[in-house]
């Protein structure tokens, strides 16, 4: 990012082949709606080439950047007009353009996301996070609040996902 920030607009593309997918799974799990997803990505990054003069390698790029994803989210729930029924309709209609699409594990990946999306907006970031392969302090940064917090929402999260899927989810 330091490289892009001054001038080198080939890092820019390094930086964004590097972490892509990465933003993407956690937005897209955060939200449950590819669409949706995609406009969110795409606002992070838009805030990352605008914010490249401003950054400095205090924290890892990676915490930084999913602190400005989580902020775009709570950007996006705050002008959201439409209602948690609407999201979950959304997502199901996705659900079933999956079963169309693929085999039975993609199904399952779905399902699993949208069980996630129904979570609490703060659950559900967090367990995305540490599935990102975060660590509790970097959670704890991106999203602004003590680790114990990060612990408990994580442990919410599994004890939900279990209820709703009726095992044990041990990630």
């Amino acid at each position: 990012m330091l490289r892009y920030a001054a001038g080198e607009v080939a890092a820019f593309s390094e930086l964004y082949q590097r972490h892509k997918d990465h933003l993407y799974r956690f937005v897209m799990g955060s939200v449950g709606d590819a669409g949706t997803a995609e406009e969110v990505a795409q606002d992070t990054w838009e805030a990352v080439l605008g914010a490249a003069t401003r950054y400095t390698d205090s924290a890892a790029f990676t915490t930084w950047l999913f602190t400005i994803a989580r902020r775009k989210l709570v950007d996006h729930y705050r002008r959201s007009e439409r209602s948690g029924a609407a999201q979950a309709d959304a997502a199901v209609e996705e659900l079933v353009a999956a079963v169309h699409e693929g085999p039975e594990r993609q199904l399952q990946s779905q399902q699993l996301l949208l069980l996630i999306a129904q979570l609490p907006p703060d659950q559900g970031q967090a367990l995305l996070l540490k599935e990102e392969g975060f660590s509790m302090k970097q959670i704890a940064d991106i999203v602004e609040v003590g680790e114990e917090t990060v612990k408990s929402r994580i442990r919410y999260a599994r004890s939900s996902l279990r209820s709703s899927l009726g095992v044990a989810y041990e990630h």
